[in-house]
């Protein structure tokens, strides 16, 4: 679909269900400068760069530069996250912008700037449009924001650093209910809190 053209790649996706469009559509913007593999995995080495220097710099500022280095060696063991880095999919981005997420929400509760929220709507925007676990992780940080509301007096703004991304993700909505009421039945994982230690155990050893 990416051979054919942009229209064609967006058409594919919806029609496909199984991927969201950003990813792909930095994929084809790289692709039409040059049409590389080793090139296009490059992206998700990046991501997982950048994830990694996002790392460091948050653990540095909570925990101090020696658990700082020490979670960017086990960022860098894990066999997901080496996997990830070379693949030509959205899983490198995904961890990207979720680790930017849980950078600005510390910067927010910390300095209470309203630059940060406008920073965190567009990180928002980004991960619903990345994969769809992008809207479980914006759950839990929403959990997180509201049993902690009170204490940390987060402003009512915060609420359009969801809001807003939700809406803009509204035009996509479509695709995603029929992808789920269609195909509920072809996903890798039958999802249950009983599944939840069996996942962990996968993610963490790549095993």
């Amino acid at each position: 679909a990416i051979q054919n053209g942009f229209s064609a790649l967006i058409t594919t996706l919806q029609s496909d269900g199984t991927a969201l469009p950003l990813y792909f559509s930095l994929v084809y913007g790289l692709s039409s400068l040059w049409n590389n593999e080793i090139l296009l995995r490059m992206l998700s080495v990046f991501f997982s760069i950048g994830t990694l220097i996002i790392i460091f710099i948050l653990s540095e500022k909570l925990f101090g530069t020696s658990t700082a280095y020490r979670s960017a060696i086990v960022f860098s063991l894990i066999p997901f996250a080496v996997i990830y880095a070379q693949l030509l999919r959205p899983y490198a981005l995904l961890m990207l912008l979720f680790s930017l997420v849980i950078y600005l929400l510390v910067e927010f509760e910390r300095t209470k700037n309203n630059r940060i929220l406008i920073w965190l709507t567009i990180v928002h925007g980004l991960l619903l449009f990345t994969h769809y676990q992008g809207f479980i992780i914006l759950a839990s940080e929403a959990i997180y924001i509201l049993l902690r509301w009170k204490e940390h007096r987060f402003k009512p703004l915060t609420v359009l650093s969801f809001g807003v991304p939700v809406l803009c993700f509204l035009p996509w909505l479509a695709t995603t209910i029929a992808y789920i009421t269609t195909k509920s039945g072809a996903f890798w994982v039958k999802v249950g809190l009983d599944t939840v230690p069996y996942l962990f155990y996968k993610f963490a050893t790549g095993m």
